[in-house]
This record gives C-alpha cells, sequence and structure tokens, in this order.
C-alpha cells in the first residue's frame, strides 16, 4: 500500500474482531473518520453447526465495535451485510439482520451509521462460483440449498464502490443495496 499509494497514510494494524480491549485501543489511537465493518464468519455449514460461534463473532463483536464507534464520536460506520439477512433462513443471515436492526437503532448526531446489503462477489474469499465450476467440471449437477434460491453476482470493484459510495453518500440510518436485476 504505502509503495503503490504514496499519498495515503496507510497504517496497518491487525487484531481479532473479538478482542474489544485491543479494537478499542487501535480505534483510540488513530481515531479513524470511517470504519468499514465487514468481519464475519460466512461459511453456512460451519455456522449451522457451531451457531454459538457465529452468534459470538458476528453478532456479539459487531456490538462492541458499534459501541466503541459511538464512544469514540467515529464520524461515520458502514456496516457491510449480506442478502442473507433479507429473509433469514440461516443463523449467517439471522446474525447479519440482527446487527443491520441494531446498527439502524444507533444512528446519532456523532456517528452516522450505514448498511450495505450485496449479494456474492465474484473471486472472494466467500464466493460460490468456485464451488459451482468444481460442480459443473464433475458433470454436475449443480447444488443450492434451495430450489427457490436466487443467487446475484458482482465484481470485487462493483462491491467496493457500493461500500466506499454509502460512506460518502449516507446521512446516516440508510441501507443500500446494488441494484442486482
Amino acid at each position: 500500500m504505502n509503495q503503490n499509494h504514496k499519498k495515503i497514510n496507510f497504517i496497518p494494524s491487525l487484531a481479532n474482531i473479538r478482542d474489544e480491549k485491543r479494537l478499542s485501543k487501535i480505534i483510540r489511537k488513530y481515531k479513524p473518520d470511517i470504519i468499514y465493518h465487514c468481519a464475519a464468519f460466512k461459511h453456512v455449514g460451519m455456522m449451522e453447526q457451531f451457531p454459538h460461534e457465529c452468534i459470538k463473532n458476528n453478532i456479539q463483536s459487531s456490538i462492541n465495535l458499534i459501541k466503541i464507534a459511538l464512544e469514540e464520536k467515529i464520524e461515520r460506520f458502514v456496516f457491510v451485510s449480506t442478502d442473507k439477512a433479507v429473509n433469514p433462513i440461516n443463523i449467517i443471515g439471522v446474525s447479519k439482520r440482527i446487527i443491520e436492526k441494531y446498527v439502524l437503532a444507533r444512528n446519532s448526531n456523532d456517528t452516522k451509521f450505514m448498511i450495505v446489503r450485496f449479494g456474492n462477489v465474484l473471486e472472494s474469499s466467500g464466493s460460490a462460483i468456485p464451488i459451482f465450476k468444481k460442480q459443473i467440471e464433475n458433470g454436475g449437477p449443480v447444488l443450492l440449498t434451495d430450489k427457490r434460491m436466487e443467487r446475484f453476482f458482482m465484481t470485487i470493484t462493483e462491491a467496493a464502490q457500493l461500500v466506499v459510495q454509502a460512506s460518502i453518500l449516507g446521512r446516516g440510518g440508510e441501507l443500500f443495496v446494488l441494484d442486482m436485476g
């Protein structure tokens, strides 16, 4: 980052989303203008087997980070959600929907909260495309978790642009969705 983007003051910092004290220390030290929160467990099968871990990571850690943002009066907070939160049928969708509701209820004059919700991001680590490709290479069938399921895809660039646009355009309390139809 520092070599390719000389005008950006990039300061790497690594922390576990569950470590509230470490997150608080980092945020107090660097006082960012915007927090982009996208940390979450996303593997549906694993989370269905271990829902308590999904709740601790996706819900409690998010609540802790939101609390820190409010305490430190961070100007903007963008929560990256998922299309699984629309009508949740699994623990990941439920965990993201709970935090969407929590985020919207926390909007304040000091900290503007926005949500960005989208579907499958091509070439991302959580993309279903490699799974579908492998199923096709093996002669099929392509398996979905539900016959009624619809999949929408976007590029990493589109996803990143939506998140940044939300942080710039948002006035607080909005949920942004990319038109993927």
